[in-house]
C-alpha cells in the first residue's frame, strides 16, 4: 500500500502530523515503512486551496481563486486551468471516472451556485449545470460516466446527463429533479451499479431513489441529527449514513 503525501497535509504522515516542507509530493510505502520515489515540487506558488488525489486519473487537483491546478505527483507535470465563470474560490470539485471531465462549484455563495464543467483534454470551460437555487454541497459521477448527481442547499437532488462525445452530443442536460427533503441536502451518492441514489440532509432523513426515473423508493427516518454523508456498500445491499455523532447502517430489502 502506498500513501500520497502533500506538503499542505492532504494525507498525514505516520505520526499524524502534516509534513513541514510546503508544496511537495512523495510516496510512502506502508509495507516497508520507508519513503521511496522522487520528491517533486508541484509548482503551486503562493499557497493553494484544498487539495485531493484522484486515483482514476492519477493526478492531484488544487483549487485557488478562479483557477485550478492539475498535476501528476510522480513527475511534477501539470498546469493551471483558469475558470472565468467562478467569482469565488472553488471549494468543491470532482473528476469523471474516465478522466474526461472536471466539475467545480463554489460553495461559499448561493448567488451564483451552478457548477461549471471543464473538458480536461482542452482545459476549457464548456458548460454550466444550471437550475440550482442554492449552494451545491456535493457532486458525483456515476461509475459508467453517464450521469452526475448534485445535492443542493435548496433541498433538491438533481441528476444531469453527461454528453456522449462519440455520438456527437454536446450539452449537459437536467434529467431529473428529485424533491422530498425539507431542508438542505448535504450528500447524494450513486450505488456502484448506477441503479439507485441515496441522499441525506438537514431534515434528518436518508432517501433512496431510482436513478432511472427519479422515483422515491424509501425514506429512512432513524437519524436524530442532520445527515451529513451517505454511501452504498460495494454490492449495493447496505446504506450507511453519518451525522455529527453517529453512523447508521441499513440493509436494503431485495
Amino acid at each position: 500500500t502506498r500513501l500520497l503525501i502533500l506538503g499542505n497535509g492532504l494525507v498525514e504522515t505516520k505520526k499524524g502530523m502534516p509534513p513541514r516542507t510546503p508544496e511537495l509530493a512523495f510516496q510512502w510505502d506502508t509495507a516497508t515503512d520507508k519513503l521511496s520515489g522522487k520528491v517533486n515540487s508541484l509548482g503551486a506558488k503562493g499557497g493553494t486551496g484544498p487539495a485531493h488525489y484522484f486515483p482514476n486519473i492519477r493526478s492531484v487537483g488544487m483549487a485557488k481563486g478562479n483557477a485550478f491546478d492539475l498535476w501528476n505527483p510522480l513527475d511534477g507535470r501539470g498546469g493551471r486551468v483558469t475558470i472565468p465563470p467562478l467569482t469565488q474560490p472553488a471549494k468543491l470539485y470532482t473528476f469523471s471516472p474516465d478522466g474526461l471531465w472536471l466539475l467545480l462549484a463554489q460553495i461559499a455563495t448561493s448567488s451564483e451556485p451552478n457548477p461549471v464543467v471543464v473538458r480536461l483534454s482542452e482545459h476549457q470551460f464548456v458548460d454550466s449545470l444550471a437550475a440550482h437555487r442554492g449552494a451545491v454541497l456535493s457532486m458525483e459521477f456515476s461509475r459508467d460516466n453517464k450521469k452526475v448527481v448534485t445535492a443542493c442547499e435548496d433541498g433538491k437532488v438533481r441528476v444531469f446527463s453527461v454528453p456522449d462525445l462519440t455520438a456527437g452530443q454536446a450539452g449537459w442536460k437536467l434529467a431529473e429533479t428529485l424533491e422530498g427533503h425539507s431542508g438542505p441536502v448535504h450528500r447524494a451518492e450513486f450505488s456502484a451499479d448506477g441503479k439507485w441514489l441515496a441522499s441525506g440532509g438537514e431534515d434528518r432523513t436518508v432517501r433512496v431513489w431510482s436513478a432511472d426515473n427519479g422515483k422515491l423508493l424509501q425514506t429512512l427516518e432513524e437519524a436524530r441529527e442532520p445527515v451529513l454523508s451517505v454511501a452504498f456498500s460495494p454490492n449495493g445491499r447496505s446504506i450507511a449514513a453519518s451525522t455529527e455523532k453517529t453512523v447508521l447502517i441499513w440493509q436494503r430489502q431485495p
